[in-house]
């Protein structure tokens, strides 16, 4: 903190100069730029797939003509080949005009011409697939001249048979033929066929006229109804189909109902060409004619009622009625409505129709055209923002089809053409519209179709000039940061492309335009003390800024806007920390560009680069270069440029801080302050020398400073922080009398300093720790005097008060103890936090029941105990054993007996009150934390205190029930012999009694110590295992050590060896009803003591306790356990002690 704020003071004035140039050049700029550019004009293009079509105005005619529906009537003839041909050729030529056979060889040698005409028809028909996928140009062109072949002998053998059938009737001596009539319709026939419609009808009314009962008159009449419906005269051409469907049994009827509808739908009547249509559809496979003829007809029929349903029905009921009398034609009638509804102009319904179709049929290969029609009702029909909608729906059935490669590439291939196509062409429209009209709503949808465009289409041709008019259009709505990326995306498509300047300047003022970017030095002044100069991430917009200041800067190597992009690249590294990269920014303006008005900012922003990289020496060189550039250093500039060299000195000092020569740094501010006394910073070139000769471990020479301004300059705020920086040091060398001094020093003098509390805080630990009770206590009563109960410091006063209670727990001074805890709790209890209100009640509670007891006591407990020293069984070589003495109770006479005093009633239960409120006010905090102190260290050492307050609290309550436990007597006059069984019966009652009563005490306190282990405290839990352990061998010695009841001997034993024996037999029984009982117990109070032990071994704490467990051990069993100040056994059983050294009480 110190040294930032250093640096900042020592840097202050030169950049106050700074600042006030930046602002002085800035007030001329303009707030909010906007950078602006000449919009590019968008030119549409041919319109392939978005041109709206007219609707049809004429009605369309039938697909199936009379010529195609009578072939399919027709039934097939063998052929004959050419040998016949020839014969029959020669018979006529042979055979005179009179014989009546030969009219019959040129009927059938016509015939046959016709024959081979279709022959040659259908071979040619053969090769259309053929040549559609041909794979090479060649083969195509085979193929189509073949064809060409066909089709030259196709009309030849017609006009062969047409000459054939005009000499049979223009023949009068054939006028007789019996097949005249049938001469006369295949001559019209072959006439329809050569587009000699006109001839052909002279025939047919010849043989109407002169065969009225031939089979072919509806073949003549047909003929007559083709002519007047192909020439619009409709109901003419009406009249003769009716005619033709009087004759039920022709192949011809059912061709003629179906023209019948078709008259009707032109003449504006569509229901009645609608029941036609189905008649047609319903009775069509009972009409006279061929299979292939009656199929042709039901199907076409089909296709037809659709024209005349789009007249009547509506789309909703289109799909169940042509499911009814389409049967597996209804998807294909469905279809062909919805290309009637939209050459009729009805887009709506046409829309719906196509919708339809691909919610039945979403697999369809026609899924794509399908949606193209949608594409181009609702360009005709609907709004532009649905149309957006359909047209985006058409790109997305593209990708479809492509993702599941079902479809061949073909089919794949026409749906990308449409889609890319649909969404280029409605794009550069609507974006020309909107050039046009400056609608931004215009604007706004093309941008959609640009986006779908370059997302969906990357490998069409036109990308490169969408992705660029998709730039412009975001420029023009101002979506700068859209723009610019977008302008980039065109500069890497194409590195020579047309657009690459444009899009990379245009790329440059979007970011700035996105960025708010100004050319001025408006947006950030000075660098305020204690700031920190990490590098900042720049954010992702500003990095592709910067990217497309580069991808300028390269292609556009001439442009008068590179002074200000080079300064403005530079000025984002400024701006986030990135001084390095920013010094060579602003050093390209200052080199290429002096004069330019940017050259000023850069050169101090340079500066300032440098100053915060602490790189003084690169600073002394650009100050001479600046000075040496005569169209940059004038004005402000140049009086900045001299007072920074002023500052050099300075800030080499702050270089020796950072790299660590603080020597070389604490000798050089100490310099400046002696040669420049009178300087208006003196007292801070003093602070920083004493600063360097700390750091520098030179803790005497700072300390000398540091003195010196205090002498100097008592009242500078530096001197204040000096004398606090005094103490410490002091601290630091563990002087401790001397930083309490200075500590208290500054406390007294600058209360009011945040630093204060904490110094005088100092202060009390030091003088407590050196028994100075009478200082620390003035420093306790200043402390509590100056900051008392205000809320921020109220919890440090309280910990300061609460402090001083160990004086009086160091003088065992009891009374001391409580009444000091006492006055804490009523006074500052509620300030300290509830770990401390826990530890001063178990305090009182202690002294209270320590002060109860009225002897000192044996281990805490206020009992006297008697027992004689265990002695092992020894034997010196070559000698004999020699036993115990013999014992005048149940056990030997080492056994413990134990007197349990009475202690002061009154104090007993003030110290329990006390104790249970520790214990409750832990309960009562919970999961709470009952240390909230924001020192961690201090929290701990809290929290430590507390738990060992709680541990010692339920530690303190066992011993009471200890005590309990320990008061209950033996019961006397006990007899268990069995010369009396009623006293022996009531001896038992008592007994048990005793031993039931006395082990629910036990069991009582051995609960209550088991708590307090699991306290994890290691001295008491040590303390508790030793008290579990003694509470059974207690309970082992009591029964041990009771009396052995003398017995009145029966007057009937006389002699002496009776008397014995009966004395002996009471005693026996009498202690060996005692001795069952005892010894388990004492053999848990071996394991318990034996624990103890092993915890403390563990621990590797060892304490009075420890002690005690380790004694105990030895009286029961002194072989197994012996003390550990004994001797090792040697060869021969020897009883010997170590010497014990004296112990060290101090250290000199």
């Amino acid at each position: 903190m110190q040294r930032r704020g250093r640096r900042a003071a020592a840097w202050v004035g030169g950049r106050a100069a700074l600042v006030t140039l930046w602002v002085a050049a800035a007030g001329a700029a303009q707030a909010g730029p906007r950078y602006q550019k000449k919009e590019v004009k968008v030119v549409a293009g041919e319109r392939r797939f978005t041109a709206a079509e007219r609707p049809s105005e004429q009605t369309a005619a039938p697909a199936l003509a009379a010529e195609a529906f009578r072939r399919a009537v027709q039934s097939k003839v063998a052929r004959l080949n050419d040998a016949a041909i020839a014969t029959l050729r020669q018979l006529i030529k042979v055979t005179d005009d009179g014989d009546a056979e030969k009219p019959d060889y040129f009927f059938r040698l016509a015939e046959h011409f016709r024959d081979k005409k279709g022959e040659y028809m259908f071979r040619a028909r053969e090769l259309d697939e053929r040549i559609f996928v041909a794979s090479t140009p060649r083969e195509k062109e085979q193929l189509k001249a073949r064809q060409k072949q066909y089709e030259k002998l196709e009309q030849e053998w017609m006009l062969g048979a047409i000459k054939l059938y005009l000499t049979l009737a223009n023949t009068p001596a054939y006028a007789k033929y019996a097949r005249m009539d049938e001469v006369l319709f295949n001559l019209a026939d072959m006439l329809n066929q050569a587009k000699r419609n006109d001839r052909a009808r002279v025939f047919f009314g010849e043989l109407i006229r002169n065969y009225p009962q031939s089979r072919y008159i509806p073949d003549a009449y047909l003929s007559f109804a083709e002519h007047y419906f192909n020439e619009g005269e409709v109901e003419e051409a009406l009249g003769r189909y009716k005619q033709v469907a009087r004759y039920k049994d022709s192949a011809l009827y059912g061709y003629a109902i179906y023209k019948q509808a078709w008259c009707w739908i032109n003449l504006n009547d569509p229901r009645q060409a609608l029941e036609l249509f189905l008649r047609v559809i319903r009775e069509g496979t009972q009409f006279a004619g061929t299979a292939k003829s009656k199929l042709m007809l039901v199907r076409e029929a089909k296709k037809d009622l659709v024209r005349a349903y789009a007249l009547v029905g509506t789309p909703e009921r289109a799909w169940p009625f042509f499911q009814r009398v389409g049967g597996d034609a209804a998807p294909m009638m469905l279809e062909r409505l919805g290309e009637i509804y939209y050459d009729q102009g009805k887009f709506s319904p046409s829309i719906t129709i196509f919708k339809q179709l691909i919610a039945l049929q979403p697999q369809s290969a026609s899924l794509c055209v399908w949606q193209h029609n949608i594409v181009r009702s609702a360009l005709s029909g609907l709004g532009k923002a649905e149309q957006v909608v359909e047209v985006r729906r058409l790109a997305a059935v593209y990708e479809l089809l492509r993702r599941q490669g079902q479809l061949g590439a073909a089919v794949v291939g026409q749906c990308r053409e449409r889609a890319a196509g649909t969404l280029r062409e409605l794009a550069t429209l609507w974006h020309n519209e909107a050039q046009k009209t400056l609608n931004n709503d215009t604007y706004a949808l093309a941008e959609q179709l640009y986006k779908q465009y370059l997302a969906s289409f990357p490998q069409e041709k036109d990308h490169y000039a969408m992705a660029f008019f998709y730039a412009e259009l975001l420029f023009k709505l101002e979506r700068w940061e859209q723009a610019a990326e977008a302008y980039t995306v065109v500069v890497g498509l194409e590195p020579r492309g047309r657009y690459l300047k444009e899009s990379a300047y245009a790329a440059v003022i979007s970011w700035k335009n996105a960025l708010n970017v100004a050319e001025e030095v408006k947006d950030r002044e000075t660098v305020a003390p204690g700031e920190k100069f990490k590098p900042r991430p720049i954010p992702a917009n500003q990095q592709k800024m910067l990217v497309a200041f580069d991808t300028y800067l390269k292609h556009v190597p001439d442009a008068p806007e590179r002074p200000a992009i080079l300064y403005r690249k530079a000025r984002t590294y400024y701006e986030h920390n990135h001084f390095d990269e920013a010094v060579d920014g602003f050093a390209k303006v200052l080199e290429q560009y002096p004069g330019h008005e940017l050259a000023v900012y850069s050169a101090n922003l340079l500066l300032d680069s440098l100053n915060i990289l602490k790189r003084y020496d690169e600073i002394a060189e650009w100050v001479e270069r600046m000075n040496k550039m005569p169209k940059l250093a004038k004005g402000e500039l140049a009086e900045t440029l001299a007072r920074i060299r002023r500052e050099i000195k300075r800030k080499q000092l702050e270089d020796y801080q950072e790299r660590g020569r603080y020597r070389q740094c604490g000798e050089g501010y100490a310099q400046l302050a002696s040669d420049y006394p009178d300087d208006a910073r003196w007292s801070e070139l003093a602070f920083n020398a004493a600063l360097c000769f700390e750091a520098a471990k030179l803790i005497g020479q700072a300390i000398s400073i540091r003195q010196k301004l205090i002498e100097v300059a008592p009242k500078d705020p530096l001197a204040q922080r000096a004398m606090y920086m005094i103490g410490a040091n002091f601290h630091a060398l563990a002087w401790y009398s001397r930083a309490a001094e200075w500590y208290e020093r500054f406390a007294e003098q600058f209360p009011g300093e945040k630093e204060a509390p904490e110094a005088l805080q100092n202060a009390i630990v030091f003088r407590l720790g050196r028994a100075e009770y009478e200082l620390a206590q003035k420093d306790i009563e200043f402390f509590a005097k100056t900051y008392g109960k205000r809320p921020q410091f109220a919890a440090r006063t309280a910990q300061v008060v609460f402090s001083l209670g160990q004086r009086f727990e160091q003088r065992n001074d009891v009374e001391g103890v409580i009444k000091y805890y006492s006055d804490y709790l009523r006074d500052w209890g509620r300030y300290g936090g509830v770990d401390r209100q826990i530890v001063a009640h178990a305090k009182i509670g202690r002294a209270l029941w320590r002060a109860s007891c009225p002897v000192e006591g044996l281990n805490g407990a206020c009992i006297k105990l008697e027992r004689v020293r265990s002695k092992r069984t020894v034997r010196k070589a070559g000698g004999k054993e020699r036993s115990l003495e013999l014992r005048k109770q149940c056990g030997p006479e080492t056994k413990n007996r134990i007197t349990v005093l009475e202690r002061n009633g009154a104090k007993v239960r003030q110290a329990q009150a006390h104790l249970a409120e520790a214990l409750s006010l832990a309960r009562k905090a919970g999961n709470a934390r009952a240390v909230t102190d924001t020192d961690q260290e201090e929290a701990g050492r809290r929290d430590q205190a507390m738990r060992h307050a709680l541990a010692e609290a339920r530690f303190l309550q066992a011993e009471a029930q200890l005590e309990a436990f320990l008061a209950l007597e033996f019961p006397t006059d006990l007899d268990f012999s069995e010369s009396d069984a009623r006293r022996k019966q009531a001896s038992l009652r008592a007994f048990r009694k005793y031993l039931d009563t006395k082990g629910k005490l036990l069991e009582r306190a051995r609960q209550s110590y088991q708590e307090t282990i699991q306290l994890r405290e290691s001295d008491l839990a040590i303390a508790a295992a030793a008290r579990i352990g003694q509470l059974f061998q207690n309970f082992a010695d009591a029964l041990y050590t009771a009396p052995v009841p003398k017995p009145a001997i029966p007057p009937a034993l006389r002699s002496g060896a009776a008397r014995e024996e009966f004395l002996t037999a009471f005693s026996d029984a009498y202690c060996d009803t005692l001795e069952d009982k005892a010894r388990p117990l004492e053999e848990k109070a071996v394991q318990g003591l034996d624990a103890c032990l092993t915890k403390s071994t563990e621990l590797s704490w060892y304490n009075e306790w420890s002690q005690l467990c380790e004694q105990e051990l030895n009286q029961i069993k002194p072989a197994e356990y012996p003390m550990a100040s004994e001797v090792r056994p040697e060869p021969g059983y020897l009883s010997a002690s170590t010497d014990r050294a004296g112990v060290i009480t101090a250290i000199r």
